[in-house]
């Protein structure tokens, strides 16, 4: 079981007519939160670490790993190492600490999720990915940016402005802190609670050369 990196300092981000709200804390057992009624959006902030940032921004697209894996909690060690082999990701304490960081959001999210197997996704995103605001489908879905500009998110309340001007909408919204680790509920998780979900979206990049690298998990029933 991770142990938490510091006592725990929750507070309420924002809250929609609808009681939509965001939860923030130091303390990865923010996460759990998520299945409390009316939570969409748990974000565990924590302190990035500059050394593995640095490090997968100065790897070449080509050895960064990369790629998608319907696996079991306990599989994903294995399956990250694949990937690093397929990639030849160069071996040394910043992939190692990289590995077990992504091993052991895996494990938290098995856990609160309750079911064993998830779709792992590691991307290297360009310029050229240009995603849109957007609810997720149902279910409970993990998002960490390791490297480059974190995912951005829309208060409830805004949504509905920003789906329609999904190229013009300039605000406000908020940008998720690097190595910050989001839980989002998907749309129409809970029948009962009556939530949507979050509307967020991957980051405009503004160089060619701007490039961000992406850890998301999805629950797997």
């Amino acid at each position: 079981m991770p142990q938490p990196i510091a006592p725990s300092v929750r507070q309420e981000a924002s809250r929609s007519r609808q009681s939509h709200e965001v939860l923030l804390g130091q303390d990865i057992e923010v996460l759990e939160r998520i299945l409390e009624p009316g939570v969409d959006l748990a974000l565990w902030e924590r302190d990035p670490c500059a050394s593995m940032s640095a490090w997968l921004e100065a790897l070449p697209s080509a050895r960064l790993p990369t790629g998608q894996l319907q696996l079991r909690a306990a599989d994903v060690a294995s399956g990250l190492n694949a990937a690093c082999k397929t990639s030849r990701t160069p071996s040394g304490p910043e992939r190692d600490g990289l590995m077990a960081d992504i091993d052991m959001l895996a494990t938290r999210f098995a856990l609160i999720t309750g079911h064993p197997r998830m779709t792992l996704t590691l991307q290297a995103r360009g310029r050229d990915v240009d995603e849109n605001w957007h609810f997720d489908d149902a279910g409970l879905h993990l998002l960490c940016t390791y490297s480059g500009l974190g995912a951005e998110w829309v208060a409830s309340r805004h949504a509905d402005a920003a789906l329609r001007a999904p190229k013009g909408f300039a605000g406000p919204f908020r940008r998720m802190p690097l190595h910050t680790v989001a839980l989002f509920r998907g749309r129409g998780t809970d029948e009962q609670d009556c939530g949507r979900g979050l509307a967020h979206r991957s980051p405009a990049l503004s160089s060619a050369r701007s490039r961000r690298f992406v850890l998301r998990l999805d629950e797997l029933r």
